[in-house]
């Protein structure tokens, strides 16, 4: 098996997408996401095919900070039927990012192993799609505004290529590459808020598109620790943890109305918000539950797995809830019995930590201007996520109604397992591969979207 790494010059081509970064002059382009902005209006001039309507199996592996999940599904139409899953506690990822690619290799190993075994399934010799998180501060996301002229003219397929081939081209750092891409709206003249401009006439055709890359370096050593692991994961699937967690967490409505998922995992948590069934901005900040487990360890001198059965068992975000005669028994080396200390004081201490990662947050949200888009709310997943008293403490520094969120619309015998909040990024996995395929009727073969506009541009500006 051999899989092609991405770097800067992108010259490295993918199935079904891969474009060759064409430089003449100050000019660059870079590598291209096919499956981006998955819209249906992409299906237009490529070879669509059929939609197979037979089932297909589709493997999910959430890779964090201290566990590695995996799903396994079976999926027909609409239908996701969950007939595996794996889970392992794990080392090797920091923030989100590979420090040790032969350690997480063998958790993603020993995680899909685990969930190959009630599916019944091997899912490396099989060649099912595999779909991967990604996550850590390295992420970025950025609008991409375009504007091409019509002259009157219908809008018809043509322009709609045409207007995300622009707002895809974008100087983005040389470090980075594009992971996803999606039209947030068109405006034609000095109409905007259009959701499908096609049948429209006018001047102008304008285009705001939200682009999410990832540092190539971080991103070539996930897809390293796959290959180890006896997984081919092409660059197309590969998945921003949030949008992942979002698939399988948020309501119809909460998306059209207004959200923001706030994905609190082991080593980062994500932030994406939605608004019109489009993502609006995504943030990663390098903090998650691993952080409250190290403070709580370090403040108490016991161990880290001490810590976090602790914080798991007892953990608050409200002192209030607590009598002052409710204790928990601190173990320390060299003492059996331990110490005791207030349960107040620990919810105390995880207030506070959650309070400032909330309030940079808002503050964020703010700062960008998206707050006021949010009108459904904030959902809160993730493992970190099951704290007692959270989603009150959310409520006071976002003003905003807060629920958490859980894997929903999943089937089969092992759908009970995935419930949990930890396993929202994998099952949202599943659901993000179900709407890909749903979309393009398959895997693309042959000449993608990004080979198909760097021979635009070449005739375009190059003269090739």
């Amino acid at each position: 098996m051999t899989m092609s790494t991405y770097g800067s010059s992108g010259k490295s081509r993918r199935k079904s997408s891969g474009v060759t970064a064409m430089q003449d002059n100050n000019f660059e382009l870079q590598p291209i996401n096919a499956r981006d902005d998955m819209s249906i209006e992409d299906l237009s001039s490529e070879p669509a095919g059929e939609i197979d309507q037979a089932s297909e199996i589709i493997v999910g592996v959430d890779v964090g900070t201290t566990k590695v999940c995996c799903v396994i599904a079976e999926v027909k139409n609409d239908l996701i039927e969950i007939i595996g899953t794996g889970f392992v506690a794990s080392r090797g990822i920091r923030k989100g990012v590979v420090v040790s690619i032969e350690e997480t290799a063998n958790y993603i190993n020993k995680a899909i192993s685990e969930a190959e075994d009630p599916a019944g399934r091997n899912v490396r010799e099989s060649g099912c799609p595999v779909y991967i998180s990604i996550s850590g501060s390295h992420i970025r996301g950025s609008v991409s505004p375009a504007i091409i002229l019509l002259h009157g003219k219908v809008i018809g397929e043509r322009h709609m290529e045409e207007i995300k081939d622009f707002a895809r081209i974008t100087r983005l750092p040389n470090d980075h590459t594009l992971i996803f891409s999606e039209v947030q709206e068109y405006s034609v003249d000095d109409l905007g808020g259009i959701k499908d401009p096609r049948g429209m006439s006018g001047v102008r055709l304008s285009a705001s598109m939200y682009l999410v890359t990832a540092a190539i370096g971080d991103l070539n050593n996930l897809i390293t620790c796959c290959q180890k692991a006896g997984l081919d994961v092409p660059l197309e699937n590969v998945v921003l943890e949030s949008i992942a967690s979002a698939e399988a967490v948020l309501k119809y409505e909460e998306r059209e109305m207004g959200v923001v998922l706030i994905d609190i995992g082991g080593g980062t948590t994500g932030v994406a918000v939605y608004h019109n069934h489009t993502l609006q901005h995504i943030r990663e900040i390098a903090y998650g539950g691993h952080d409250l487990t190290e403070m709580l360890a370090e403040g108490w001198h016991t161990s880290m797995s001490a810590a976090e059965e602790l914080k798991d068992k007892f953990g608050a975000a409200d002192p209030a809830i607590f009598k002052d005669n409710e204790y928990i028994v601190i173990p320390t080396p060299g003492d059996e019995d331990g110490g005791k200390v207030p349960r107040s004081v620990m919810a105390r201490m995880l207030e506070e930590r959650m309070r400032e990662l909330f309030q940079v947050i808002n503050d964020d949200l703010v700062k960008v201007g998206v707050k006021g888009k949010i009108k459904s709310g904030v959902v809160l997943t993730g493992g970190a996520a099951e704290l007692d008293a959270l989603t009150p403490l959310a409520e006071t520094i976002f003003g905003l109604r807060v629920r958490r969120g859980y894997p929903e619309g999943f089937e089969g015998r092992d759908a009970g397992k995935i419930s949990g909040a930890r396993f929202a990024t994998a099952a949202g996995l599943i659901r993000y591969a179900q709407k890909t395929i749903g979309e393009y009727g398959g895997d693309w073969e042959g000449e993608g979207w990004g080979a198909k506009v760097a021979g635009w541009i070449g005739k375009k500006f190059l003269g090739k």
